[in-house]
């Protein structure tokens, strides 16, 4: 199977596994909404990896069915991409859900703020003191609705 952190997609393969349009793929990038996503080659092309392919494909759903901003809907998709990977694949370390909480962390005397990336099999590990739950994602439903194409890149068996 693919490591899920390699970069081995061409922009042409990302756009067909994920379908996304290839002129909305290279308007993300000139926006600056997909800096994290793709790593410049040395030869000046883009290439992209597996986690890359699966927050874009869920970012656009996000931004369309939630909608959720694009930049936040990318930012999401790229922190549960790991995740969505895992559940078509099965492996153990996947995450169930996953959310933006702001907290008033008063107990430890230390400051308050977003926590991005809270990730966690039950909701009631949702910290004590989450003022605010935004951007809440059950990672198993996104997976279950992974398209074919990009389920076989998942799974190893693309073509």
């Amino acid at each position: 199977m693919l490591d899920p952190d390699a970069y081995v997609l061409s922009p042409l393969v990302v756009t067909e596994i994920t379908d996304i349009r290839p002129d909305l793929l290279r308007e993300y990038r000139f926006r600056k909404l997909i800096d994290a996503y793709g790593q410049m080659q040395p030869n000046g092309h883009w290439a992209y990896s597996l986690r890359d392919a699966v927050g874009i494909w869920a970012g656009l759903k996000l931004f369309t069915e939630a909608k959720l901003s694009r930049a936040s809907a990318l930012g999401v998709a790229y922190r549960m991409a790991p995740d969505v990977i895992g559940a078509i694949r099965g492996t153990a370390a996947w995450r169930k859900f996953h959310a933006s909480v702001y907290t008033d962390d008063t107990d430890t005397g230390g400051a308050h703020g977003w926590d991005a990336s809270w990730r966690s099999n039950r909701l009631e590990d949702l910290p004590a003191g989450a003022l605010v739950v935004d951007h809440l994602v059950d990672v198993e439903l996104f997976a279950a609705a992974v398209p074919p194409e990009l389920r076989a890149a998942i799974m190893g068996t693309a073509e």
